[in-house]
């Protein structure tokens, strides 16, 4: 996961204190040792670019702090979807793992076993960064050498899709050229870490954040295993 535009691979198989939350630009994460997870991006809409009555950066975290199942979470935040600015959330309750966007007007959806990736539109959009993400993560998991370094270069990609498989206006054609690419470099703009974590058959979660500098320079790298507390 890279905390700017870049996209959010995911492979699903078969009262909390968040252990470890990152607070980004977009996306925010964050797990518990409850086994809770959440995430929410932004939904690029210029049309919806105006400033809401509430934060998204309160979806996931309210969540990891809540004791209610997914579902139910998410019902309650359609009821009042209006009151954010356009946003995409994942959250898992360690059972199944759930979506939703009031980008449209889809009820939350329970993901099936599978892979999927998120960028800034909804749920699976064929952008360009989306599908190499997908691609490179399919080829982690059949090779069967999961590793936070491999995992790191499914989103570490820095060239810009080809400008033909962009649909944008020719105003936001240079913007939209910027934002193509997974990890994102510019002087004023552009990818600041990356987010790795699976959680292992026995229970644990692996965490690793590796934080950048404007230049895409790796400054600094963290990381945790912690137990579940179930």
């Amino acid at each position: 996961m890279n905390f700017t535009p870049g996209p959010l691979l995911l492979r699903i198989g078969g009262q909390s204190t968040p252990a470890y939350w990152r607070a980004g630009i977009s996306p925010l994460v964050g797990v518990t040792d409850a086994g809770r997870f959440a995430a929410v991006t932004n939904f690029r809409d210029p049309a919806r670019s105006a400033p809401a009555p509430r934060s998204r950066g309160e979806l996931p975290l309210n969540f990891l702090n809540d004791e209610r199942d997914a579902r139910a979470y998410l019902d309650e935040v359609a009821d009042h979807a209006a009151s954010y600015a356009g946003f995409n959330l994942l959250v898992g309750d360690g059972r199944a793992l759930w979506y939703f966007t009031n980008s449209d007007n889809r009820p939350p959806q329970q993901l099936p076993p599978g892979l999927y990736g998120l960028s800034n539109a909804t749920l699976d959009t064929p952008w360009p960064k989306v599908l190499i993400g997908k691609d490179r993560l399919q080829t982690v998991l059949d090779n069967g050498a999961v590793t936070h370094d491999a995992l790191a270069a499914v989103v570490s990609d820095r060239q810009q899709a080809d400008p033909s498989t962009l649909h944008s206006s020719q105003s936001a054609a240079a913007m939209e050229a910027v934002l193509s690419a997974q990890f994102i470099v510019t002087d004023s703009y552009g990818t600041r870490s990356t987010t790795t974590l699976w959680l292992a058959a026995d229970g644990s979660f692996d965490w690793r954040e590796q934080s950048f500098d404007a230049r895409g320079a790796l400054r600094n790298t963290q990381h945790h295993i912690f137990e579940r507390d179930v």
